[in-house]
């Protein structure tokens, strides 16, 4: 039995209540589902669950998911949750042609013999990692090297900052360690194959033939062949003149990663393409000169989810849905020519009538301050001024004063008959439902002061007690200081403020936060075009930048249906060159 009273019926489940019956023993009784549980847990059905949180496969998933993350460490799982490796840290590169980056090496003149020729194994199957995530200067192999798969690959030289993406490095199924390994001895490559740079820094000059990457380039020795050519690079690989002239003059030695066939223990420290244009300037043997390797692989986008998600080469062409109708090959010339119109060339056309964007607030079109701040302004404060206007995001839960007091709610602490609410139909703000024969002034051995206060009298002061004490009638409404607040119930169609919903943290209940034009932060809904105090200025494509796109520029639409990579990887020189030349705009 239980005759020692409820502490021997304790069965340690912080979702159930234990109470000791005399006659019948103990009594385990579930919880209200939705009570907070360790853990960060809630209780469902007299058990704690905890919601396991999803980490990411790579830093381009990661960086799908938070748009605005700044470039640092972060956990990946490249296996998932069912895979046999756990998550670990990576740096995430998030400042270079569109972020996403996953580091995955990095080769450092830090006097360390470790990316040789003997041990070139290491860019193929050997798993073995090195370095210190907080040591990024020196040589670093992170295990996101062989498991994050990849299709572009990205090169930082430092002190340099010369940076170049090659796009469809790898399949987008395997990791730069298998590709190399597919491409396995060294190549005899013509000058014009390779991996063709898809934006970047990275110029021809000095001794620098080509900005193209190769896979383990053999040794030319200036010759049109690699017959007899003593010094072969492993790994990725640049065409340099070497001591003589071009085509790859020993990349070995002179634009390689470190290996040289014809020094075996030796880790050369051209880095790359660093050598070959002199950019190797900080102390030699001193971790000052280096080369990080990342690798991307956009996330499989998703057409119909009204964003244009350029990191996933969504574009007109594969999502007009998301991304828009593609114009016309002749959009941007500044002339409606034949085959245009507002729909399709607004740039050369015009906005069409009723479009967001023209100039005129057309209310016949709908357009308000909420729906077309760009035509019509701002809209003024709405919340106070005395009429309830939904249509500038006035509810009971935002602007009470103006629409009045939400209706009584499950959940709000506070039991409302009116409402129809009883223990049967909201537990949590109307306490257990009483005993059969509560009421026949007997306090039996099923009774209690939590279930029948009538015969056993009122329970003691409970709440503040910092124990959340069910049997009392303490739950997360009535009593929030012990049993914690009530969980949201976002996504259930009601906004409901009581339990601390709100536009930020259930925009799916309550709407989207209304944007506020000079608050230091470009939120959803504002650009440039309508807030360049929180946004900034409008691009006008005559600058070079690692970001995808010109920010709104006049010429975007006309130079990315031109050349794809200016809107997916970077706005580089040939897309300024094309803004001019080609859709009609002048730069000073």
């Amino acid at each position: 039995g239980c005759t020692a009273g409820p502490a021997t019926c304790d069965d340690g489940n912080p979702c159930t209540t234990d109470t000791c019956k005399p006659l019948t023993g103990c009594d385990h009784i579930s919880v209200v589902d939705g009570n907070p549980c360790p853990g960060e847990g809630v209780c469902k059905q007299g058990a704690c669950t905890v919601t396991p949180q999803v980490v990411p496969a790579s830093c381009a998933e990661f960086a799908l998911a938070n748009k605005q993350a700044a470039s640092g460490v972060q956990e990946i799982d490249p296996d998932g949750d069912d895979g046999p490796q756990p998550a670990y840290p990576v740096w995430c590169e998030m400042d270079y042609a569109g972020g996403g980056w996953t580091l995955v090496a990095v080769i450092s003149d830090d006097e360390k013999e470790t990316w040789t020729w003997g041990k070139r194994s290491l860019w193929m199957a050997d798993k073995t990692v090195f370095g210190s995530l907080d040591k990024l200067n020196h040589d670093f192999k992170s295990a996101a090297y062989h498991e994050v798969a990849c299709r572009d690959v990205l090169f930082v030289h430092q002190p340099s900052g010369v940076w170049a993406v090659y796009p469809g490095v790898c399949n987008g199924k395997e990791s730069l360690g298998d590709e190399i390994g597919d491409v396995g001895a060294p190549v005899c490559y013509k000058p014009d194959q390779g991996y063709t740079m898809g934006a970047g820094t990275l110029k021809a000059n000095g001794q620098l033939c080509s900005t193209r990457m190769y896979i383990s380039a053999r040794d030319h020795g200036g010759k049109s062949d690699c017959v007899n050519q003593p010094s072969h690079a492993f790994g990725p690989s640049w065409n340099t003149s070497g001591p003589g002239e071009c085509p790859f003059n020993k990349p070995g030695h002179f634009g390689g990663m470190g290996p040289a066939n014809d020094d075996a223990a030796v880790e050369r420290t051209s880095l790359g393409f660093g050598a070959a244009l002199g950019i190797n300037n900080g102390k030699a043997g001193g971790a000052e000169n280096f080369m990080r390797i990342y690798v991307r692989k956009p996330p499989p986008l998703i057409c119909g989810n009204g964003v244009c998600e350029i990191l996933s080469d969504e574009d007109c062409v594969s999502c007009a849905l998301d991304c828009g109708a593609c114009p016309p090959p002749g959009c941007g010339d500044q002339t409606c020519d034949n085959g245009e119109g507002c729909w399709n060339c607004p740039q050369d056309c015009g906005a069409c009538p009723g479009a967001c964007g023209n100039s005129v607030c057309e209310g016949d079109s709908k357009e308000n301050c909420a729906s077309c701040p760009l035509d019509c302004g701002k809209c003024p404060k709405a919340c106070g001024n005395g009429k309830c206007e939904p249509e500038f995001n006035d509810t009971c839960e935002i602007c009470p004063e103006d629409c009045g007091i939400c209706p009584p709610t499950c959940g709000d602490g506070i039991c409302s008959v009116e409402a129809g609410e009883t223990c049967e139909a909201c537990q949590v703000d109307c306490g257990l439902c009483p005993f059969p024969g509560c009421g026949d002034k007997y306090c039996s051995d099923y009774e209690s002061c939590g279930t029948c206060p009538q015969d056993c009298g009122k329970c003691p002061a409970y709440c503040g007690n910092g124990l959340c004490e069910p049997k009392y009638g303490e739950m997360c409404g009535p009593c929030p200081s012990d049993c914690g607040k009530c969980p949201l119930t976002c996504d259930d169609g009601v906004c409901d403020y009581k339990t601390g919903e709100s536009c930020e943290n259930c925009p799916s209940d309550c709407g989207n936060c209304p944007a506020i034009c000079g608050n230091a932060y470009c939120e959803n809904g504002e650009s440039c075009l309508d807030c360049p105090q929180d946004c900034g200025p409008c691009g006008t494509g005559c600058e070079v930048t690692p970001l995808m796109g010109c920010k709104i520029c006049p010429c975007e639409m006309c130079v990315c249906l031109k050349i794809k990579t200016c809107c997916t990887v970077a706005w580089t020189q040939e897309c300024v060159d094309t803004c001019v030349s080609k859709c009609g705009v002048k730069c000073d």
